[in-house]
């Protein structure tokens, strides 16, 4: 696995956790930066 990968999605998590989101189009947003 790509370290960069790895450390953006370890920061997305801590994000969503962190603001106490598990809101499904929040996650989904996240999802569409991630991939852009």
């Amino acid at each position: 696995m790509n370290r960069n990968v790895f450390v953006r999605f370890t920061y997305m998590f801590v994000l969503v956790s962190a603001l106490g989101f598990t809101n499904p189009i929040a996650i989904a947003l996240l999802f569409i930066i991630h991939h852009q």
